[in-house]
């Protein structure tokens, strides 16, 4: 069966892309194989820095998932839970690069990496209707205070990238073209930065 999360090593690198055709659901199997990317990529020791993307460059990820069951809606959420719990507290910095749309879950994976970069045309947001687990409540009241968190959370309307800027869920902007490379530099500045406290300079 093809994966619907991927990764690759680069360096000291792990770059994942999610590939969960058409829209990048976060939906159960979505999450089954972030887990065990998460499970793969700690086993290295080599790896000091991981890139979050997206194979779609419309659409980072999306929480809703109209097919699923009752039963499937109850293991989504567990896993969900997992996963926001691996992320906020992986050993090594984050860095989610957004391009298109980051709504529901899809934006909460996003909010709990260290850092994140979006291109110009990102819209982000969530499901009035589906509340955010407590990793993702937290993560955005800690970087859009709590009154811009209700706001996104309780109206379910869709923010784009400056405004996104503006309020702080996102750290830079960047031409969608030249996003990926800014990603790949952050990281190798982070590494660089890790080394020399290592040593001591």
């Amino acid at each position: 069966m093809t994966r619907t999360v991927l990764w690759e090593k680069q360096g000291g690198i792990a770059v994942i892309r999610f590939a969960n055709p058409p829209i990048n659901c976060v939906n159960a199997l979505f999450l089954q194989d972030f887990d065990q990317v998460l499970d793969e990529i700690e086993k290295l020791e080599e790896i000091e820095v991981m890139v979050i993307a997206s194979t779609n460059t419309k659409i980072f990820a999306t929480g809703r998932d109209e097919r699923s069951q009752t039963a499937d809606t109850h293991i989504k959420q567990k896993l969900l839970k997992k996963i926001m719990e691996r992320l906020a507290n992986l050993p090594i910095p984050t860095i989610c690069v957004i391009t298109g749309t980051a709504i529901g879950a899809g934006l909460e994976i996003a909010l709990v990496c260290d850092l994140r970069i979006a291109s110009e045309c990102s819209r982000f947001g969530f499901y009035s209707d589906i509340p955010p687990t407590e990793y993702g409540k937290k993560a955005l009241i800690d970087l859009a205070g709590p009154a811009k968190a209700k706001e996104l959370t309780w109206l379910g309307q869709l923010v784009g990238g400056r405004e996104a800027l503006g309020i702080g869920i996102i750290n830079r902007l960047f031409p969608e073209s030249h996003i990926t490379n800014e990603a790949l530099e952050m990281a190798f500045s982070i590494i660089q930065y890790k080394q020399k406290i290592k040593s001591g300079k």
